[in-house]
């Protein structure tokens, strides 16, 4: 074992993970774990097996993630892992470049904000500014926290949902009057964005999801969804996820780390988008990557 390439060892699947890649599920799992404890590769082996043992023919297991870096990297390893026929039955794609690819077969002319500090999206924001109330004493910074937490996170796109929105630990509280005025900012945002072509991420994935809503998940081209660095899916990704597959066996498998979030701002509860975990919840507690030396000085250093 310990002459065997790296190649090998970057797809090793623990013996005490096994059961987690290869056994029957009544519906969404999530597996977490933190840096270390195998969580891409148990998501790799357990694509694989789903891909061998659980596809009807025309359909696929779609795995992805939150960057294409990493995607590209689990794609390269699973040629490793998988026979060229399994791996026919596997798509690796990041969620944004699944978004973007399904806006163009819908002929969707719009393009996805990912900075709102570049280019026109900029000037869209410039130009929503322009228009907030003088007489509140908010921050720019407040309407973009305001814009990302709770109206994009929430799929929030009217007034009167705004009114009732919840804003946990905005640490603001809002009048009814406040909230008209503030909403005023936001209302001019996806105008101006709207006028250029442009959408956010967020509002991207919540139109998409209830694109193929309306359609019916029942027409699915994906058996099962495997996802990894879940920790990064802000709720309208999730709920988008939740969308793309019908409920059912072996549907979803989330593996992901809350400690080692860096792209999303908002923690997002799976139960509020769609996805029951109660009973498929589980922990990785040995760590393959980091010795015991380091993890002693690492915690006297903290």
């Amino acid at each position: 074992i310990m002459n065997a390439p790296l190649q090998q060892w970057r797809v090793f699947l623990h013996p005490t993970q096994k059961k987690l890649a290869t056994s029957d599920r009544s519906g969404p799992v999530r597996v977490l774990g933190g840096a270390g404890t195998g969580k891409t590769v148990l998501a790799m082996h357990r694509a694989k097996w789903l891909a061998e043992n659980r596809v009807l023919p025309g359909k696929k297991v779609l795995l992805t993630t939150f960057t294409r870096n990493l995607a590209t990297d689990i794609e390269d390893n699973l040629r490793t892992l998988c026979s060229p026929e399994t791996l026919a039955k596997i798509e690796v794609k990041n969620l944004d470049a699944w978004v973007n690819g399904f806006m163009r077969t819908q002929k969707f002319e719009h393009r996805i904000v990912y900075d709102r500090k570049q280019d026109a999206a900029l000037q869209a924001w410039r130009s929503a500014l322009a228009v907030k109330d003088a007489t509140l004493d908010f921050s720019d910074q407040f309407y973009e926290q305001e814009l990302e937490q709770v109206v994009l996170a929430q799929g929030i796109t009217t007034l009167e949902q705004y009114r009732i929105a919840r804003r946990t630990g905005r640490g603001v509280l809002l009048s009814r009057s406040k909230r008209d005025a503030v909403w005023a900012v936001f209302e001019e945002y996806r105008g101006q964005l709207a006028s250029r072509k442009l959408k956010e991420v967020d509002d991207a994935y919540r139109e998409v999801a209830e694109m193929i809503a309306a359609r019916g998940a029942d027409g699915s081209e994906y058996a099962a969804i495997v996802v990894d660095e879940t920790q990064d899916f802000g709720p309208q990704a999730l709920k988008l996820l939740r969308a793309m597959i019908p409920g059912g066996p072996n549907d979803l498998f989330f593996v992901g780390d809350g400690h080692q979030r860096i792209y999303s701002r908002n923690r997002a509860a799976m139960s509020r988008c769609g996805i029951d975990i109660r009973g498929r919840s589980r922990k990785l507690y040995l760590n393959y990557r980091t010795p015991d030396e380091i993890r002693r000085q690492a915690v006297a250093l903290l």
